[in-house]
């Protein structure tokens, strides 16, 4: 998508305006915490398109991870000799978890190509979408399974409403900062905290660990003599 140098609100929601015409408007976009996204003109732009808007963890672009790897694709093709034909060569050929085309997939047929195919191949013939939505399933299970085994990856524990936690915000290099845990956000792992200073930053749960400050709570009690004391419990 050329935004010909510029990235504001006004470029984007031009160019996205164009790919809705042409296949119609999503049910929900995904995208960074770019200002361009972040501001009220887009806002106003996804209520008048009726799609949902979801943002990824500011500071964890794996969290968009479909976005970036199509743009290690696309920075691929641009670099073939012939970037038109290496195109027509990606979306002709059937990729690994869905076991087809990305051009049967949305136009229900294959794409002629400098490659001899079978008339009948290029007729129109919608794919089992059932079959490609448990083929893509499985691939990405199986994706992450051997990611999980190959790093040595874990479960973090859960994160409650009203927990202590630490943070690190933009000018900190540590995880200094404590904050108390809001909400969960719609995504995956993304809590909105907030600080004692009144700011309510969003991280991932990877980013977000436990303070080491001790669990305060008040006991009273009343001694013989019928005065009421308070202790601290650690």
């Amino acid at each position: 998508m050329a935004l010909d140098g510029r990235t504001n609100s006004d470029t984007i929601i031009r160019k996205l305006g164009g790919i809705f015409t042409r296949f119609g408007m999503p049910e929900e976009l995904m995208t960074d915490n770019g200002p361009q996204f972040a501001a009220e003109q887009f806002r106003c732009f996804a209520a008048k398109c009726d799609f949902r808007h979801i943002t990824s963890s500011p500071h964890f672009p794996q969290s968009n991870g479909m976005a970036e790897r199509a743009i290690k694709t696309a920075k691929w093709i641009l670099k073939q000799d012939d970037p038109d034909l290496a195109l027509l060569s990606y979306r002709s050929t059937p990729t690994e978890p869905t076991k087809e085309s990305p051009a049967r997939l949305l136009m229900g047929r294959e794409i002629r190509t400098t490659l001899p195919v079978l008339k009948e191949s290029l007729l129109p013939k919608w794919p089992d979408l059932e079959t490609v939505k448990m083929n893509d399933t499985k691939a990405k299970r199986c994706y992450e399974k051997y990611y999980n085994r190959r790093y040595s990856t874990k479960t973090l524990p859960t994160l409650s409403v009203g927990e202590r936690v630490r943070i690190k915000t933009d000018e900190e290099k540590v995880w200094t900062t404590t904050a108390t845990v809001q909400r969960q956000e719609a995504t995956p792992r993304s809590f909105t905290l907030e600080t004692g200073c009144g700011g309510t930053p969003r991280r991932n749960r990877r980013h977000i660990p436990f303070t080491s400050e001790p669990k305060i709570t008040c006991n009273t009690f009343c001694d013989t003599k019928g005065t009421y004391h308070s202790s601290h419990v650690l």
